[in-house]
């Protein structure tokens, strides 16, 4: 058995090992890229600067999808209130409740292979692939434990979500009943 690495780790100064823990620092903090490695505080201000402009970008594009599909729930509201008005009886009254499938069970497409060609649907897809790598690339960031870094992503977190989630539809308990709020 080979241990020759496990005597190179012993020779290891403490210092040359990845921090496993928060710390303030600028020599030699290891990015996401063998290539970027932050050695100074301008590159340190300069790794905080693309970290900020991502996190923002993770916030808007995290706001987007929810409002997409919060809108898109709305159209097929919409859709199921203006079949339901048409299902009345000849007597105008309507019908009775229950007897139309309510909206959390319906199908958002006619069959499985049109919801797979949906273009929103598509859509939604590709920025879900998106966000998540975004999201998986600021944790690894933020495993680097240092502290200009770590605070970086979470007040650009704060600020996004400031600057971005006041714009979320919001769908109250009554968009289930007859009042239209999703219009």
């Amino acid at each position: 058995m080979d241990h020759s690495q496990h005597s190179n780790m012993m020779a290891m100064n403490h210092d040359e090992m990845m921090k496993m823990y928060f710390y303030f620092g600028v020599d030699d903090v290891q990015m996401l890229f063998k290539s970027w490695v932050v050695n100074s505080p301008r590159e340190m201000a300069l790794s905080c600067l693309v970290m900020f402009l991502l996190t923002l970008f993770h916030e808007w594009l995290r706001v987007w999808r929810d409002n997409l599909v919060t809108k898109l729930i709305c159209s097929f509201h919409n859709k199921y209130e203006s079949i339901q008005e048409e299902g009345q009886s000849d007597s105008g009254e309507p019908e009775r409740p229950g007897s139309r499938t309510p909206l959390v069970t319906r199908q958002l497409a006619p069959s499985y292979r049109h919801g797979l060609k949906s273009s929103t649907h598509i859509l939604l897809s590709v920025s879900y692939v998106l966000q998540q790598f975004i999201s998986l690339t600021l944790m690894l960031v933020f495993m680097t434990y240092n502290l200009y870094l770590c605070l970086t992503v979470v007040l650009a977190a704060g600020l996004g979500f400031y600057l971005f989630a006041w714009k979320r539809i919001i769908l109250s308990g009554n968009m289930i009943s007859t009042t239209p709020d999703c219009h």
